[in-house]
């Protein structure tokens, strides 16, 4: 058998680091298409929690007819009964629409400004980085869930207290979602990086 030389495979291309058309197109679309996204998430659990709290509600009320109850039952049943179920409706069914609508409009402003970045693969840029920035969210909102609840007793102390941290509560939670958007955003725009062959 003849000798053969071994042929050593040729060096993948090496991908350039991102512009800075690129890592600010990312960084921008994260922050602002990950934020309208967790805004109709939000909504759209909102909607869903409100949807089981009727079914609920219409369920106990139907059971409280069929036979005799306390003072308490009764006075819920009167309270449930005399709420305009249309309105309700409309609020759910409202909730649901508008859910969806902030949901599509965070992933095409996502992929609008990440196509206007010159960000390679917008498409999978942004499905990817919804999914991780979703884990991420969950668990940075968790741990501030637990910082905010070993602090809650604070908010007893006075109604002004209790509205500047809801309030600061709340702007924070607007910036952590923004940041976790941005920072999740680039990363997948620096995966997803075209090779200098492209």
């Amino acid at each position: 058998m003849s000798w053969q030389p071994y042929a050593v495979p040729p060096a993948p291309p090496k991908r350039p680091p991102l512009t800075r058309a690129q890592r600010t197109g990312a960084l921008v679309a994260g922050a602002v298409g990950f934020s309208v996204f967790s805004w109709g998430l939000a909504l759209l659990a909102f909607s869903a929690i409100a949807t089981v709290l009727v079914a609920i509600f219409s369920f106990v009320v139907g059971l409280a007819r069929q036979g005799p109850v306390d003072r308490g039952t009764l006075r819920f049943v009167q309270w449930v009964e005399g709420i305009d179920g249309s309105i309700v409706g409309w609020v759910i069914v409202g909730g649901f629409l508008l859910a969806s609508i902030l949901l599509i409009v965070g992933f095409f402003v996502s992929q609008g400004i990440l196509r206007g970045g010159r960000v390679n693969r917008p498409t999978a840029v942004t499905w990817s980085s919804i999914g991780i920035a979703l884990v991420a969210g969950s668990i940075v909102g968790s741990l501030g869930g637990l910082i905010g609840s070993m602090f809650g007793w604070v908010a007893w102390v006075d109604p002004g207290v209790a509205i500047a941290v809801t309030t600061l509560s709340g702007l924070l939670s607007l910036a952590v979602t923004a940041a976790v958007g941005a920072f999740t955003w680039w990363w997948m725009a620096h995966v997803f990086r075209a090779s200098a062959a492209d």
